[in-house]
C-alpha cells in the first residue's frame, strides 16, 4: 500500500493541508461547527490524516496536528 505523502509532492500537500486547516478553522467559529466537520471527518479522511502524520515529513506532520 503506497502511502499518499508518496503519491504527491510535498508542497502540493501542504497547500492542500493548509486548505483542511483554513477549513477547520472556520467550522470552531461557525454557529454549526459540528454540521461542518462531520460532512468531511468520515474515517476514511481522518485515517489519512493519520498515515501523513506518519509517513510525512516535519513540516506536514505540524500542519497534520493543528488539524487533528
Amino acid at each position: 500500500m503506497k502511502s499518499i505523502y508518496k503519491l504527491y509532492s510535498e508542497s502540493f500537500l501542504r497547500r492542500l493541508l493548509r486548505l483542511v486547516e483554513m477549513f477547520t478553522s472556520i467550522a470552531t467559529i461557525s454557529p454549526y461547527p459540528l454540521s461542518m466537520v462531520q460532512k468531511v471527518a468520515n474515517p476514511y479522511q481522518l485515517e489519512t490524516l493519520l498515515n501523513v502524520l506518519i509517513f510525512s515529513s516535519p513540516r506536514i506532520k505540524i500542519v497534520v496536528l493543528k488539524i487533528i
